[in-house]
C-alpha cells in the first residue's frame, strides 16, 4: 500500500521556539508485510527556518529524507523476540491491528535539525561590542573580538587546566 503526504506542518505537531516550517511535508510512504512486521518506506520533503547561531539571520534548511521505519509487532516486544538489524533506520511497535505513522514521521523530520545552524561555515557572527553583523563588512565601533587560532587555543588551554583530563 502506496500513501501520497501532503500535508500541513500543523497536522504532525510541527513547531517550535527555534524553527518554522515553511512549507508543507510532502511524501510518499509505502507499506508492505515482513513476516508479522510491517516496513515503511518512503520520502519525506519540506523546508525549515532557523536562525544562524552566530549572525542570528535567517536560513532555511531544506529536508528531503528517504527512511525505512519497521514496525514490529508488540507480542514480539512483550517476549524479547526480535532483532533490529544495524542497517535499518528505525523501529518502532504496533498492536499488530492499526499504525499511526504521525509521530514517527515528526520525529523522522526533527531528527534531520541541526544542533547549531549555521548560515554558512565561515559565517562570522556578531561582534561583541556592538551586535553588528560582520558579515555584512567591518564594524562601525572599529574594535570587532574575531576570533583567532590563537586566542581559541588559549581558551582551550584554559578549560583544560580547570578539567584536567
Amino acid at each position: 500500500m502506496t500513501v501520497t503526504l501532503d500535508h500541513s506542518p500543523h497536522y504532525f505537531n510541527l513547531k517550535g521556539e527555534d524553527f518554522q516550517v515553511k512549507e508543507n511535508i510532502k511524501g510518499t510512504l509505502h507499506f508492505s508485510l515482513l513476516g508479522n512486521d510491517v516496513v515503511m518506506k518512503g520520502t519525506l520533503r519540506t523546508r525549515i527556518e532557523m536562525e544562524c547561531i552566530r549572525c542570528l539571520e535567517p536560513m532555511e534548511i531544506p529536508i528531503d529524507k528517504r527512511f525505512t521505519l519497521t514496525y514490529i509487532h508488540k507480542k514480539k516486544r512483550e517476549r524479547g523476540d526480535f532483532n533490529i538489524k544495524e542497517e535499518e533506520d528505525d523501529a518502532s511497535y504496533f498492536d499488530g491491528f492499526t499504525i499511526i505513522p504521525d509521530m514517527d514521521i515528526r520525529e523522522l523530520i526533527l531528527f534531520d535539525l541541526p544542533d547549531y545552524p549555521k548560515c554558512r561555515e565561515d559565517c562570522l557572527g556578531l561582534c561583541p561590542q556592538c551586535g553588528c553583523n560582520l558579515n555584512e563588512g567591518p564594524c562601525p565601533c572599529g574594535k570587532p573580538e574575531t576570533s583567532s587560532p590563537q586566542r581559541e587555543k588559549n581558551w582551550k588551554d584554559q578549560l583544560k587546566q580547570i578539567h584536567p583530563k
